[in-house]
C-alpha cells in the first residue's frame, strides 16, 4: 500500500488471472468513495482509476445546490442557457451518470456524451421492457471480447444507431456477471464492455462496513444471482439479432441529430467545480455533466417524478414500469 497527496493506492489481484489484465482499485479518503479500471497496460489502468477517482470527488465537492443559477451548453442547438437549481434539477446532480473527467475538455465532453447515453438506454430498456437485439458472437465479436467471456449472453440495447451500447448478463465462475459498454462503433462499445465485465467482483465481495450507509452498489450484492437474471429475462423475449461489424466513426453532430429526431432529447452540458477548485488535486482536470431535465437522472428510481415518467412515455411512445424501485446493476 502506498499513499501520495491524499489517495491510496490499492493494487489488487485480477479476478481472472492471466485472463485479461491488472485488476487496480484506486480508493479515496472521501466520503468511502473508490474506483476502479482494469487494461492490459498497468500504466492506463493505474490513469483510469485515478480519472474515475477525481470524477467522483469532483462530483461530492461540487456545490451546485448553493447556485441560483447553472450556465450550460445545450448540445443540440449550440446555445448557452441558464437553468434553475431547485429540488427537480438538484437530482441530475448527486449520481455519475453522464460525468466523465479527463485533462482535455473535448475528451470529457466525449466521455460524458457516451456515459448518458449508455444510461439512457440501460435504464429505458428496464423499465419499459422493450425489444432490443441479440449479439451474434461472430468472428469480429471474438477478435474483442477474450474467449472465457462468451458464454455470457450480449445485447445491443442502444436508443439511437448512431452510438452503440452493448450490454452483458451471465453466470462465470459461478458468480453473476453483467455491465455496459458504449462507443461511437462496434469495436469501441465492446472493447469497453469487455473491459467493464473483465474486472467484475465477485457477488456478495463489496459489503457496507458497520456503520456505513449503504450504497446502490452494497444493495445489489446483496441481492440472490437468480433475482438478477430473473429481472433481465424479459430481453431473451427479444427475436431481432445484431450482427458486429467494423464501420465507419459517426460525428458528434449525428449523434445529437439522431437523439433530438427520435427522442426529442436535447442534451446540457456543464462544468463541475467549486470554491476550492484551484487549490484542490483534481485542479488540472475537466470535470463534465451532461445530462437532459426531461429524461431520467440516475439509476435511483426512486427520485423519478411523475413529470419525468410522463415526459420519457410521451417521447418514446411507451410505458413505463413505475412499480419498480431498484434497477440490479452496480
Amino acid at each position: 500500500m502506498e499513499y501520495s497527496n491524499g489517495y491510496t493506492f490499492i493494487i489488487d489481484i485480477p479476478k481472472f488471472i492471466g485472463q485479461n489484465s491488472e485488476g487496480n482499485l484506486l480508493s479515496l479518503n472521501v466520503g468511502n468513495s473508490f474506483s476502479g479500471s482494469s487494461n492490459s497496460d498497468f500504466r492506463k489502468a493505474l490513469l483510469g482509476t485515478i480519472g474515475e477517482g477525481m470524477e467522483r470527488q469532483i462530483l461530492y465537492d461540487s456545490n451546485v445546490e448553493n447556485n441560483l443559477n447553472l450556465n450550460c451548453i445545450n448540445l443540440f442547438t449550440k446555445k448557452i442557457e441558464s437553468i434553475p437549481v431547485n429540488q427537480h434539477t438538484k437530482k441530475f446532480f448527486f449520481d455519475t451518470c453522464g460525468l466523465a473527467t479527463h485533462l482535455s475538455t473535448s475528451n470529457a465532453l466525449e466521455n460524458a456524451l457516451g456515459e448518458f447515453i449508455e444510461r439512457q438506454s440501460f435504464i429505458f430498456t428496464y423499465l419499459s421492457k422493450r425489444k432490443v437485439k441479440k449479439v451474434i458472437k461472430n468472428n469480429f465479436f471474438k477478435e474483442i471480447i477474450p474467449d472465457f467471456l462468451h458464454d455470457l449472453k450480449f445485447y445491443e440495447i442502444s436508443l439511437i444507431s448512431s452510438y452503440k451500447v452493448f450490454f452483458s448478463i451471465g453466470l462465470l465462475n459461478t458468480s453473476i456477471v453483467i455491465g455496459l459498454g458504449a462507443g461511437y462503433t462496434d469495436e469501441e462499445a465492446l472493447s469497453k464492455l469487455a473491459k467493464e465485465i473483465s474486472s467484475f467482483s465477485p457477488h456478495g465481495s463489496i459489503k457496507a462496513i458497520d456503520g456505513e450507509r449503504y450504497d446502490y452498489i452494497h444493495l445489489f450484492h446483496m441481492l440472490p444471482i437468480e433475482n438478477i437474471i430473473r429481472a433481465y429475462q424479459f430481453l431473451e423475449t427479444s427475436i431481432n439479432i445484431y450482427e458486429p461489424k467494423k464501420e465507419k466513426v459517426p460525428k458528434q453532430d449525428e449523434v445529437l441529430d439522431e437523439l433530438n429526431r427520435l427522442w426529442g432529447m436535447e442534451p446540457m452540458c456543464t462544468a463541475l467545480m467549486n470554491d476550492h477548485y484551484n487549490t484542490s488535486r483534481y485542479t488540472y482536470s475537466k470535470n463534465i455533466k451532461v445530462f437532459d431535465l426531461t429524461w431520467f437522472p440516475s439509476l435511483n428510481l426512486p427520485t423519478f417524478t411523475d413529470e419525468i415518467y410522463d415526459s420519457v412515455e410521451t417521447k418514446g411512445n411507451c410505458i413505463l414500469d413505475r412499480s419498480a424501485n431498484f434497477i440490479p446493476f452496480p
